[in-house]
């Protein structure tokens, strides 16, 4: 369960680093949404994909594997009472 916590707070912290560095106004934003490299979608996409999905799939990918621990834990603990 500490893994949860640890990788929430990693995910807030990078979150905001993320912001800062590809966020609008940025050099990497604004590469991004210059004609050589993309356009203003793009870097929107981008960001986006950056701040928002990224965090968030780390936290719920940990949780799914903690809950995943806790459920096989469960199930070998049952079978050892059984037997």
């Amino acid at each position: 369960m500490v893994a949860i916590g640890i990788v929430t707070t990693v995910a807030i912290f990078g979150r905001r680093l993320a912001v800062d560095v590809v966020g609008p106004g940025t050099a990497l934003y604004q590469m991004a949404s210059s004609g050589t490299f993309g356009s203003p979608e793009l870097a929107a996409t981008y960001f986006e994909a950056v701040t928002v999905w990224v965090p968030w799939l780390a936290v719920i990918g940990v949780i799914a594997a903690a809950l995943y621990r806790e459920f096989r834990r469960q199930r070998v603990t049952q079978q050892r009472r059984v037997r």
